[in-house]
């Protein structure tokens, strides 16, 4: 097997030995006695049970396989084990994580932007993610530059930020994740807490709980307002500022995000180089050759599974 089939393999694995020993946690009264527990064992057996049934599967028929070496039917169950490795490989569970995966052509003939970003495409939908095209630029009916959002794949393209070459060709790839920076504030999400203020304003502002805490949960950030003598305009004051700082910190995240993948992309130089006349590529963190036939999505996908599962 090669580098790919084998970290995918070895990943398969161990999702099917984790599968095994969460099934005999489930079935263990200490566990199922406590509700919160037993639903996060659940929800982990579920996330896995697709790759450790596919690998369970793929060793079967390996056993069938070296049972009788010379059988006819052999070459049709080494096809079925080629498809559930495909299987082994996919993500195991759909996430909300939404990435951006930028493709800008350095020179030379677009075919192999164009090709990455078809690849891209097909992975996305065969991981049960989605994708949309944010920004593409042509030049004479050719692909310069496209930048993709993707949604659900689960990490897959975590470690394509680099230099991508055909030998012809070079693009360069950014690939970071996607910080909302509008519409990332919603008061459903924030923590109000009352206490009495201190300081002028008249006896009221010492005897009743008038100043406001307002916390915004997904980021810890929190504001307190005591300038006025009501409540409630206080409240108003306090989630105002909140709002603006909470998108302030977003819109900052999402600019450090893609500075870092941009250094990332500078700093890695070339990470894979194609060659499609023979329908495969070499990644500078995987040894050998590895399968990559132009478009062939379950190529693409098993190669992200492996740098995923090496790293």
């Amino acid at each position: 097997m090669d580098s790919i089939a084998i970290n995918i393999v070895n990943s398969g694995a161990a999702a099917y030995k984790r599968f095994n020993e969460l099934s005999e946690m489930l079935a263990a009264p200490e566990y199922s006695a406590d509700r919160a527990v037993y639903a996060e064992l659940m929800r982990e057996s579920r996330a896995i049970e697709r790759r450790a049934s596919a690998y369970a599967e793929w060793k079967e028929l390996g056993e069938l396989i070296a049972a009788d070496p010379h059988a006819a039917e052999n070459e049709a169950l080494e096809r079925e084990r080629e498809r559930l490795l495909f299987r082994i490989a996919l993500p195991s569970e759909k996430t909300a994580e939404k990435r951006s995966v930028s493709v800008k052509l350095r020179g030379g003939s677009p075919a192999l932007a164009e090709y990455y970003s078809e690849a891209v495409k097909g992975a996305a939908l065969l991981a049960d993610g989605s994708f949309e095209v944010a920004d593409c630029v042509t030049e004479k009916g050719r692909l310069r530059y496209i930048k993709l959002t993707i949604s659900g794949a689960n990490g897959l393209f975590d470690l394509e930020s680099g230099i991508h070459s055909d030998g012809v060709s070079e693009i360069e790839v950014l690939s970071c994740p996607l910080a909302e920076t509008a519409g990332a504030f919603d008061e459903k999400d924030v923590a109000v807490s009352l206490f009495r203020s201190d300081g002028a304003g008249g006896q009221n502002v010492n005897k009743v709980e008038t100043a406001v805490r307002a916390t915004d949960l997904p980021t810890g950030i929190s504001v307190v307002c005591r300038d006025e003598r009501s409540q409630l305009q206080n409240k108003r004051k306090a989630l105002a500022r909140l709002k603006e700082r909470v998108e302030k910190y977003y819109a900052e995240t999402a600019a450090e995000l893609t500075a870092a993948a941009e250094r990332s992309c500078r700093n890695n130089a070339r990470v894979r180089t194609y060659f499609f006349e023979k329908g495969v590529c070499k990644d500078a963190r995987l040894p050998g050759e590895l399968p990559c036939r132009p478009g062939n999505a379950e190529d693409f996908v098993k190669l992200l599974s492996a740098l995923k599962t090496a790293f």
